[in-house]
């Protein structure tokens, strides 16, 4: 049976065709760890499918604004010998960057 993981996870079509620069290996292992959880969600559960749709409005969110992108990055830059479950971390630190008053700014960094 075929999925249409775009049904499903709204960011999909836009990361999977979203061309970054090589040498950016954090935004590498970000992608493919989001490639990876997604093909290997069972849509049937519930559970698994909520939470990998807030990894794409995550992974959405990394892409399109700047700023989340940059916290991110120095984030993991600054934190990555403690790099265990890459999802469990991209929530903490959507979290902590929501909470972060000034750094929640909903714009695009394209614009």
């Amino acid at each position: 049976m075929k999925i249409d993981y775009s049904k499903y996870f709204i960011n999909y079509n836009f990361i999977n065709n979203y061309n970054y620069d090589v040498s950016d290996y954090i935004s590498d292992m970000l992608i493919k760890n989001y490639k990876l959880s997604i093909y290997n969600v069972d849509i049937k559960l519930e559970g698994e499918l909520i939470s990998l749709q807030k990894l794409d409005e995550i992974m959405g969110l990394y892409i399109k604004n700047i700023d989340f992108y940059k916290f991110v990055q120095d984030w993991l830059k600054n934190n990555d010998d403690n790099i265990q479950d890459l999802n469990i971390i991209l929530f903490n630190i959507y979290n902590l960057f929501k909470n972060d008053v000034t750094g929640f700014v909903s714009v695009s960094k394209w614009i």
